[in-house]
């Protein structure tokens, strides 16, 4: 009895194994996405290049959302359809709408023949944020006074204290 539980546990771990290989081998069609410049300013016009090592590709779709990490808000989603290159190169441009945007976050979608896929799923680039897009209405610094000037101020106090008690 003991022979018929260890060949079937055999049994099911080379099932799995086998399964494990598989799973290994379709998810080594991996797919990269190259975006010029690499850190995009906001309302700045992007190029984006896709490697796509899948088979029977009809159609690859890039979306793509500006978001603001200060408000938490993510723009509307951008629906960009690739165009075909050679056998597994894809590209588009677009222009960055949303001047507040810290951020943009995608995703690679394909149409083969066995249906939709994601390829790419919640990628984040983060954007370059210039020291013109301020919008403290300052001169572009991003220091503020804030702490430091409070530990200034208190340690004048205390000098001021100190010789008071000593002049008494």
């Amino acid at each position: 009895m003991g022979g018929k539980i260890n060949k079937k546990f055999i049994t099911v771990l080379i099932i799995f194994g086998l399964y494990l290989t598989s799973y290994n081998i379709l998810a080594l069609n991996a797919s990269t996405i190259e975006i010029i410049p690499e850190k995009p300013e906001p309302e700045s016009e992007i190029q984006i290049r896709a490697i796509i090592d899948t088979e029977g590709v009809e159609q690859a779709y890039f979306l793509i959302q500006e978001c603001d990490i200060n408000t938490g808000i993510c723009y509307e989603r951008q629906n960009l359809s690739l165009a075909r290159l050679d056998e597994s190169t894809y590209r588009t441009s677009y222009l960055l709408k949303e001047p507040k945007a810290t951020y943009i976050q995608y995703n690679l979608l394909v149409k083969t023949n066995f249906g939709w896929e994601t390829l790419i799923k919640e990628k984040k680039i983060d954007l370059e944020i210039s020291q013109n897009n301020d919008n403290n209405g300052g001169n572009g610094n991003q220091d503020t006074p804030g702490f430091e000037i409070i530990g200034i101020f208190l340690g004048i106090l205390c000098m001021m204290m100190l010789f008071r008690k000593r002049k008494r």
